[in-house]
């Protein structure tokens, strides 16, 4: 008889944090538990007892190479396999070139070495790992996160639009860049009207959901929202309200320096909402190089030359519609997520038996 597989999800946030990582583990543990694989859940502080029981068939996915390296040695000690899943303050903070001789950049690439599989949430950040640390080639993979389909889908913007709502769904932190999006915003929406293609006028509001992790950027933000027409900040919203206001809005703005594989992406998708988004590897992965919704990182002035083309311009926002719709079945597709994942789990656990 075939031994049960148990698997570990070991992530650096707990589920009050409202994390991606934390969303990214809870999503793995279900695709996992669908396949009929025993998976949990675990926080740092729990790491004893993810360690203590395990057997012959357990296998550990760890998300954050950096912060979970402590607990990563630990699961490597009670020789349980590790699939180490890379982030974006991974690749693109730890593993910065810049940061070499750093001790947290010693702790992510120690825990990049000894995990048993790497997997990275989009190609150029496989590609990365490959070229500098060629001896792990085949212990990388990469899978995309996804989103299923859904209804209502997102409102486009018509000649019937009484609001055009942007959205920027992140937490306050400097990686995410929500002041690049805030006074983009302003630019282009100095009043905090537009005028439609049909040369009508509406009302325009950028709406941020997030908690408040950085105080001093979110007391900027709020203090920009405060002179700037048409900026609401929502606070921290469940991720099912979220998923919600996405349903409500006509395109959602990614502004991020750096993202490991943002889930929002193929969450907008989901519901045809169409993105526009920072130049940066993770949002070229999803969207394509080419997709006509790109920004060079940190410029106010072309983020707001597309809000205003956005609205403005049926052709251009018919083409990041188009675009979307395009790169729904490989987004929005959770089986492909999920087999992929447990084809992973698998090949360790059996590489045990």
């Amino acid at each position: 008889m075939t031994r049960r597989i148990d698997v570990r999800v070991l992530t650096p946030f707990g589920a009050a944090s409202g994390m991606g990582n934390w969303r990214t583990a809870s999503r793995y543990a279900q695709m996992l538990r669908s396949s009929g694989i025993n998976a949990s859940v675990y926080e740092p502080i729990d790491i004893l007892d993810a360690c203590l029981s395990s057997g012959q068939r357990t296998v550990a996915i760890v998300l954050n190479a950096a912060r979970s390296h402590q607990e990563l040695q630990a699961f490597v000690r009670a020789e349980i396999p590790v699939i180490l899943v890379m982030t974006g303050t991974d690749l693109y903070g730890a593993l910065d070139p810049a940061a070499e001789g750093s001790k947290r950049y010693a702790e992510a690439e120690a825990s990049l070495k000894a995990a048993a599989l790497i997997v990275t949430l989009q190609t150029e950040a496989q590609q990365e790992i490959q070229q500098r640390w060629p001896e792990l080639s085949s212990r990388v993979h990469c899978i995309f996160q996804t989103s299923p389909q859904r209804k209502p889908y997102a409102p486009t913007v018509s000649a019937n639009s009484k609001t055009v709502r942007f959205l920027i769904a992140a937490h306050i932190r400097e990686e995410k860049d929500p002041r690049t999006a805030f006074l983009a915003f302003h630019r282009a929406f100095p009043e905090g009207w537009a005028t439609r293609s049909d040369g009508g006028r509406v009302p325009v509001r950028l709406i941020h959901v997030g908690s408040h992790q950085d105080r001093t950027l979110a007391q900027e933000l709020i203090h920009l929202g405060a002179q700037y027409p048409g900026i609401l900040l929502e606070g921290a919203l469940t991720h099912a309200q979220t998923l919600r206001q996405i349903t409500h809005v006509h395109a959602l703005i990614q502004s991020s320096v750096s993202e490991g594989g943002a889930l929002v992406v193929p969450e907008a998708l989901a519901c045809r909402c169409p993105v526009i988004a920072s130049d940066i590897a993770a949002h070229r992965a999803q969207l394509g190089a080419n997709y006509p919704g790109l920004f060079p990182v940190g410029n106010v002035e072309v983020l707001a030359q597309h809000l205003v083309r956005f609205i403005a311009d049926e052709e251009f926002s018919r083409s990041l519609r188009q675009s979307s719709l395009a790169l729904a079945p490989r987004l929005t597709s959770p089986a492909h997520e999920r087999d992929a994942l447990v084809r992973l789990v698998r090949q360790l656990a059996d590489a045990q038996a």
